[in-house]
């Protein structure tokens, strides 16, 4: 093998080991940004998130708010109709059924 043989590969070698060294440097910096920008952004995500719990607490409570006065319009108007509900048998439609039945009691 020839002497110069060995000083070229030795050359090569020590160019990709300095550019080995290089890539790392450049790959750790460029974590350290990213983690830098992650730590600057976290709060606004954090802040956020906050803002959508808050903002679907909001839309269920107006979902029962909704609810609530739905139901206390409807058993207001279920109380009125109690109150002018007259007894069945002033009611033309059960006065007739209460007439069929005491004539079946009468005729039996």
């Amino acid at each position: 093998m020839r002497p110069d043989v060995k000083l070229r590969n030795y050359k090569i070698s020590k160019l990709q080991n300095r550019s080995r060294g290089y890539i790392l440097i450049t790959l750790m910096l460029f974590i350290t940004l990213l983690a830098m920008a992650a730590v600057a952004v976290l709060p606004e995500i954090v802040h956020q998130i906050q803002r959508d719990r808050e903002e679907e607490m909001i839309h269920r409570a107006v979902g029962y708010s909704r609810a609530i006065r739905k139901y206390y319009r409807n058993s207001a108007a279920i109380r009125r109709a109690l109150k002018n509900w007259k007894t069945p048998t002033s009611n033309a439609f059960c006065a007739s059924a209460t007439r069929t039945r005491s004539r079946a009691k009468t005729s039996s």
